[in-house]
């Protein structure tokens, strides 16, 4: 598993903490944002030091979107926690909606 303060590299999956009957597993999904673009200085170290280590930031047509490959205990507690970190970024950053989810 790559420490915590390494970026992840475009298109490397992690893998899931633990795979027990119970215990977490791998989620990946999408949250679309507003509030800030591509030219907001900072945003992607903001985030990634919030606890979007996990996940690849994109602007497709302008829009930000963070693609999310999360492990939790379930895809609930995924999705919150990744509200969390994008909300604890201070970026001026809101979800606007969930884009896709995938087990």
């Amino acid at each position: 598993m790559r420490p915590k303060n390494q970026p992840q590299k475009s298109g490397q999956r992690l893998s899931p903490a633990r795979n027990d009957l119970g215990a977490e597993r791998e989620f990946e999904f999408t949250l679309v944002l507003t509030g800030f673009d591509r030219e907001t200085p900072g945003a992607d170290k903001a985030l990634f030091e919030a606890g979007c280590d996990d996940t690849t930031l994109a602007f497709p047509n302008g829009q930000p979107f963070l693609v999310f490959c999360r492990a939790a205990g379930s895809l609930r507690d995924a999705i919150v926690s990744a509200i969390d970190a994008v909300e604890a970024a201070q970026i001026g950053a809101t979800v606007l909606r969930l884009e896709s989810c995938a087990k």
